[in-house]
């Protein structure tokens, strides 16, 4: 699904980004809502296996104290940015994507969560 959708009273949208670069590609998952961004980050290198690299997010306020901002950021639409990723969740989140026989619904409803998690 694209485009904005309600989830419990929170406008969100998702959209998918990639970009190739040589023989690969890098393709972005992302959940907008109003707090700001969380992302699932696949790199596919060509022939290889796709690498999960990233679970993240792109805040417009810092998380927790000391948190340095990261500046302009594309996924924020140019707005200030505090950044913050994991690969080890990333890796879970495509082990889960991958046990459910590839549905992307899995990885919405994970990132869901995820932003759940991070802008209480």
């Amino acid at each position: 699904m694209c485009g904005p959708f309600v989830y419990n009273g929170r406008v969100f949208t998702r959209r998918i980004d990639t970009e190739r670069e040589g023989g690969g590609c890098t393709t972005w998952y992302l959940l907008e809502g109003p707090e700001g961004v969380v992302q699932f980050m696949m790199i596919f290198p060509g022939s290889l296996e796709p690498m999960p690299a990233d679970v993240g997010y792109h805040s417009r306020t810092p998380r927790y104290e000391d948190q340095q901002g990261m500046g302009s950021c594309p996924q924020l639409g140019g707005d200030y940015c505090y950044y913050d990723g994991s690969t080890l969740l990333a890796q879970e989140l495509h082990q889960k994507f991958k046990d459910s026989g590839d549905d992307p619904e899995v990885i919405w409803r994970e990132l869901e969560e995820f932003y759940n998690d991070t802008f209480r």
